[in-house]
């Protein structure tokens, strides 16, 4: 039976994304602990991601913020790379 079909006298719709819950964690956790979760995070959820914009799987709010949030501590990690290099070359020039 097509999702489109009606079931049971109910319409039914695509179905959910089995990794939602999942990126919505690793989401939240790359900004809380670890950023280095960020862009598992967006691997994770990137077939998903292209699923829901073809119309296979339904739109899922919680879904979209995980990922969203995997994007921003995607950034952090970007952030806390750069200052740790500036703080290496830092050291080095400082020193001389």
């Amino acid at each position: 039976m097509d999702y489109r079909e009606e079931a049971l006298g109910q319409q039914t719709g695509p179905p959910k994304s089995e990794k939602e819950l999942l990126v919505f964690i690793l989401g939240i956790l790359s900004i809380v602990t670890c950023a280095l979760l960020g862009p598992i995070a967006l691997m994770m959820g990137a077939e998903d991601r292209d699923r829901i914009r073809a119309g296979t799987l339904a739109k899922s709010d919680l879904f979209s913020i995980g990922y969203i949030l995997a994007y921003i501590g995607t950034a952090i990690l970007v952030v806390q790379g750069l200052v740790f290099c500036a703080m290496i070359l830092f050291m080095i020039f400082a020193v001389h």
